[in-house]
């Protein structure tokens, strides 16, 4: 799994060097692990801004203790997620969601029960109407601040 982890980890900073105009260290990684609800998306921007800012404030893994983690729970993850959560040139943040098969409606659990877990990278564009959108290149950071930082 780790293995899977850090090639997720390159190919994640890899987009983000062609839309983003940070400076990703590839050297200093750290992980926040979070679980996603399927049921509970938090629509309101304030609220998503400050909860991004909260997991900041998590506990801040190495690669080997998330793919321990990881490998440990690995009958039960149905998706890994991977998003740039802070990047700084001196480290980066990632965070790492999961979402556990035993979240998903029992009918559906039984079709991918043997199912190995799918990763997905992901760079949150921002939206339409926010000035870093207008940016050739925008501020992979913009999710933690609010219009006009």
């Amino acid at each position: 799994m780790q293995t899977k982890i850090r090639n997720a980890r390159e190919y994640l900073i890899e987009l983000a060097r062609e839309v983003c105009w940070n400076e990703l260290a590839t050297d200093k990684s750290y992980y926040v692990i979070t679980t996603i609800n399927p049921d509970s998306y938090v629509k309101n921007r304030l609220l998503r801004v400050i909860i991004r800012n909260l997991l900041l404030t998590k506990r801040r893994r190495s690669i080997t203790e998330v793919s321990n983690y990881l490998d440990s729970r690995l009958n039960d993850i149905y998706l890994i997620e991977l998003h740039v959560l802070k990047a700084k040139s001196d480290s980066t943040i990632f965070e790492v969601a999961i979402l556990y098969k035993s979240a998903l409606d029992t009918n559906f659990r039984q079709q991918i029960k043997d199912e190995s877990p799918a990763i997905y990278q992901n760079i949150t564009m921002p939206p339409p109407n926010h000035p870093e959108r207008a940016k050739e290149k925008f501020d992979i950071n913009w999710q933690l601040a609010f219009y006009g930082y």
